[in-house]
């Protein structure tokens, strides 16, 4: 039983791992040994909370997040990421602080807030030191952006779009879509559209979208265009995945009964993750009692795989 339940949790934490060492060495982080470069846009908030929920199994992530936050912590988004952090498992709170103690440290007070949840506690870092962040490949492009326009709802909605390569999307899809409220996502498009950034559609609702090429010359042909794959919304995948770690840690010594109940709420919690991304996992109401940890240990298999293919 407890096998099982071991087993599905490290293939959550597996795919996780893969996730966050492909996206920080892209963006120029002092490690080695990635399994290859990631090609979708990377969503800076979902990887620094992702690195903070599995940090203690992958010890060498606290020299990462020492290093961005010297480096990098200036254009990530505190209100994103408080934010966002509410989706994931507890236990991420502590990671999280001991980065925004850290940036503090390096002179970012935006993270003195978070940082005081650290209780002193800073990161298990062996000072190693990487270079500058690197912001031109494509999948750094939310992250180019910022440096460019500020961090913001603005910059990141830009991104968004952009990287959806002329498709367009409701206020309510970009809300989901970049964690900030859908007041301030419509009033952001609104003025965008006006400042002919932006294109909006007639429809109603209305939805907005970019001309990619109008920005290639400008991003010097290295956009999302090249990439092949676009925005992904990794935010609610990577929660799950968390979610699943901490899952395993918990119900490791319970009943199958006790575990498939915990695992489909699990499943419920997170099923705008599987509809907002398209992946066809199987349904809890299928699967009676304590067989559905068979169905649940596909879903999360089928996510791992929906990662390697999309990242």
């Amino acid at each position: 039983m407890s096998e099982s339940i071991d087993v599905i949790a490290s293939v959550a934490r597996s795919a996780a791992a893969d996730a966050v060492w492909r996206q920080w060495a892209l963006l120029g982080a002092p490690v080695t040994g990635a399994s290859g470069a990631p090609r979708s846009v990377i969503d800076p908030e979902a990887l620094l909370l992702l690195s903070a929920a599995i940090r203690a199994s992958e010890r060498r992530l606290d020299d990462v997040l020492n290093w961005w936050a010297t480096t990098g912590s200036t254009l990530l988004s505190v209100q994103r990421t408080t934010t966002l952090l509410r989706r994931f498992p507890p236990s991420t709170r502590s990671g999280v602080a001991s980065f925004a103690l850290a940036a503090v440290e390096a002179g970012d007070n935006r993270w003195r807030t978070l940082a005081r949840a650290s209780g002193g506690a800073s990161l298990a870092s062996r000072g190693k030191r990487g270079r500058e962040p690197r912001l031109t490949p494509s999948p750094a492009l939310m992250l180019r952006l910022r440096a460019g326009f500020g961090v913001g709802v603005k910059a990141d909605l830009l991104g968004i779009l952009l990287a959806m390569g002329g498709s367009d999307a409701t206020v309510r899809n970009l809300a989901q879509a970049s964690a900030y409220t859908p007041a301030a996502v419509r009033r952001a498009a609104q003025e965008m559209e006006a400042a002919a950034f932006i294109r909006g559609t007639h429809s109603r609702p209305v939805a907005y979208y970019v001309d990619p090429a109008r920005w290639t010359a400008m991003l010097d042909g290295s956009g999302p265009a090249d990439s092949g794959q676009g925005w992904r919304n990794f935010a609610q995948i990577f929660a799950f995945l968390a979610w699943v770690g901490a899952w395993g840690d918990d119900q490791r010594d319970v009943s199958a009964y006790v575990a498939s109940t915990t695992a489909r709420d699990l499943y419920e919690t997170h099923r705008p993750a599987f509809e907002l991304n398209r992946i066809p996992v199987p349904d809890p109401a299928r699967s009676t009692g304590a067989a559905y940890l068979d169905g649940f240990a596909a879903t999360v298999r089928m996510v791992s795989d929906w990662l390697e293919a999309n990242l």
